[in-house]
């Protein structure tokens, strides 16, 4: 026997039901040839709602995914006296009759009916065939329901919802709300959910209060906003143009007739209406002569994609757009802006690697412009202070474009990762929890961290092209997922005998070291944002967490090193050919002092010099205590012998998807916001 409560509850699904099955009754009747949509005036509080999700700013990721632009723009090949414009208009048009009959049912339903939501997600997912659009789905509904957790659920759970109204699209309830709190949850412990962007767009919708039409009318124009903006990195049309794609009446009558055909389609009629249209997404991935991979698919929840290729591989096929204004670009800062560990080495004093993100954009995404130089002076290890000291007055004059990683090691990174995480040293009990108050004090005191940053970006700007110069101050990312208690029992601490408490990664650590992490990204902005329009500031960090980049992600049995999404290196990741063996096994060459790995070889020297008795936990590789003299902290002059696997090195650092993430992040805002003023408008038109 059930209970009242229940009994009540069943009354109210059928009363819903009923309601929307009368609402549908009645749109049949209509004899319009275009079926009533009733939609609700917009509250003031659903128009803002309605705003926060038009932003294009919005942390989705949708920018990544171009569904097949380049691929059928390669097979429609125009004459040399046609433009690429009207084969552009038609991908356009497909593309919008694609996503109304595949997606967008699926968007009315989870506004409709909030309580399916875990079905209508494996229902989508079932009837999602192509690899390419079925990842990127998912991609950008993690990211959305990122978005919910972190910025707007606090605000919306907690209101009064308003009368459930079917009629006009408006049917908020405590329902969607609870709907999407136990999908979310389910999602970190479960292996069958995907979280689908499509009908968490619905629910999220919902529970904002947006009306339905006005939610399905921005789904279909966030899409044509993504496609137009791949069209302007293809170099199809300059940004203007694009404006003017988006603001004309036939997209918007466009986008009103697919919104309206489908309003009465259900899940079960949904469906592919340009079959051929899989086959240019999934060519994305092809690499053949008539094939490009757009430069643009590589954001960091479509890395995944392309594991099976190698990074240059990967760039090799990739479109590039035209920047011919970049001629003089310099890269300054820390071993996130040297790419320490990332691809081949270029450089050894500073640690400089081939995949970090300014090589990427210099030698891959910046455009074919032979005059085009590059500075390459960031170093591993250096605070702020050293940025300012040693390498900004290195840089030469009139930079079109500067890039600048610096901050994580004013804070002390290097001895909370010894302390906190490896305990490569421990001086005592507390040591860790002295590491991260040091850093706290560090990153409260006003005269320090934003000082060094203001400071730094001030010692820049005269080294900028005074029409068009700018720079790019590039933030971190938090390293650890906070989802649920899995890391709780895992330890990364090296020494199999020590005597004190070994250190485990549990969930109060990792939040605690994630909101340092951010707080510093929030000094660094506000510096950025203080230097006034010649400063942006690149944020990653979102991305990171949507795509399940970070350490101990929900689910996942730490240690798993090479795991696809991971962004950041443990201390056995190999990347894709990569010698694990070599990696694994070798002690490689020694090290520079004042660096992030000189850093931790003074640790292990230290800890032998106290404890030569210790022994290294065998399942996270040795330690070779027979290499040169151990004494005096292993110093050779400007170097300090390094005495544990060669992987080690690298350690939460950038792997080369992340630094491509950031790379592309940087390109994609320099190509919204870029040049400047002072450039010819010929070469505004033609990026």
């Amino acid at each position: 026997m059930t209970s009242p409560a229940a009994d009540q509850q069943s009354l109210k699904d059928e009363i819903a039901d009923l309601e929307r099955r009368l609402h549908d009754a009645k749109v049949r009747l209509n004899e319009s040839d275009t079926p009533a949509i009733a939609t609700a005036p917009a509250s003031d509080a659903a128009l803002h709602a309605l705003l926060l999700l038009a932003d294009s700013a919005l942390p989705l990721g949708s920018f990544a995914f171009s569904s097949g632009l380049e691929s059928y723009l390669a097979h429609h090949k125009t004459s040399p006296s046609a433009s690429q414009l009207s084969s552009f208009h038609t991908f356009l048009r497909l593309s919008l009759s694609t996503l109304a009959s595949t997606a967008l049912p699926y968007v009315f339903a989870g506004y409709r009916e909030p309580w399916e939501i875990e079905t209508l997600d494996n229902d989508f997912d079932a009837s999602t065939p192509c690899t390419v659009a079925r990842r990127a789905s998912v991609a950008q509904g993690r990211a959305l329901l990122a978005v919910w957790d972190r910025s707007f659920k606090q605000q919306y759970s907690s209101k009064t919802p308003p009368t459930e109204d079917i009629t006009n699209g408006i049917i908020k309830s405590a329902r969607a709300v609870k709907a999407l709190t136990t999908f979310s949850a389910a999602l970190r412990t479960s292996e069958h959910l995907n979280a689908h962007l499509a009908p968490l767009w619905g629910l999220v919708a919902n529970i904002l209060a947006v009306p339905l039409h006005d939610a399905a009318y921005l789904f279909l124009f966030s899409h044509a906003r993504t496609v137009i903006s791949a069209a302007v990195r293809a170099s199809v049309m300059g940004p203007y143009q694009a404006q003017a794609v988006l603001a004309s009446a036939e997209l918007q009558d466009r986008i009103q007739g697919l919104v309206a055909e489908g309003w009465d389609r259900s899940v079960e009629d949904a469906g592919q209406s340009v079959p051929v249209m899989d086959l240019w997404v999934a060519s994305m991935l092809v690499v053949g002569a008539r094939s490009r991979m757009s430069y643009t698919t590589a954001a960091l929840a479509m890395l995944a994609l392309t594991a099976t290729i190698s990074h240059s591989e990967q760039l090799a096929l990739q479109a590039r757009p035209k920047l011919p204004w970049v001629e003089d670009f310099g890269s300054i800062g820390d071993s996130y802006s040297a790419g320490l560990g990332s691809g081949d080495r270029l450089d050894w004093s500073c640690s400089r690697y081939a995949s970090s993100y300014p090589h990427i954009l210099h030698t891959s995404l910046l455009g074919d412009n032979p005059n085009r130089t590059h500075q390459f002076l960031a170093c591993s290890g250096a605070t702020s202070t050293e940025i300012l000291e040693k390498q900004v007055p290195a840089l030469k004059d009139n930079l079109d474009l500067l890039t600048v990683s610096a901050g994580g090691n004013d804070i002390g990174l290097t001895p909370i990762l010894s302390n906190c995480v490896y305990q490569f040293y421990m001086s005592s009990e507390d040591s860790c929890q002295q590491a991260m108050d040091d850093a706290r004090a560090k990153i409260a005191n006003e005269k320090e961290l934003y000082k060094n940053v203001t400071d730094l970006i001030e010692a820049a700007k005269p080294k900028l092209n005074p029409d068009h110069g700018v720079i790019y101050y590039t933030g971190y990312a938090a390293f650890f997922g906070t989802d649920d208690d899995t890391c709780d029992n895992v330890t990364w601490a090296v020494w199999r005998d020590v005597e004190w408490t070994k250190q485990y990664l549990k969930l109060q650590m990792r939040k605690e070291l994630n909101d340092m992490v951010q707080a510093v990204n929030a000094i660094i902005r506000k510096a950025v944002v203080d230097a006034g329009s010649t400063v942006r500031f690149i944020d990653y960090d979102s991305q990171v967490e949507a795509a399940r980049g970070r350490y101990c992600e929900a689910g996942v049995k730490e240690p798993d090193p090479s795991r696809d999404d991971l962004v950041f290196y443990e201390w056995n990741t190999v990347d894709h050919g990569e010698n694990s063996t070599a990696l694994q096994n070798r002690l490689g060459e020694d090290v520079p002092k004042g660096s992030f790995e000189g850093g931790i070889a003074d640790q292990i020297n230290k800890t032998l010099e106290e404890h030569p008795d210790w022994q290294w936990d065998p399942e996270k590789g040795f330690v070779n205590k027979t290499k040169g003299e151990v004494g005096e902290e292993g110093i050779i002059g400007d170097t300090l012998h390094w005495l544990i696997p060669d992987s080690y090195k690298r350690v939460f650092h950038l792997r080369p998807k992340g630094h491509e993430l950031v790379a592309r992040l940087l390109l994609d805002d320099l190509l919204r916001n870029g040049p400047g003023q002072g450039v010819p408008a010929e070469e505004i038109i033609e990026l």
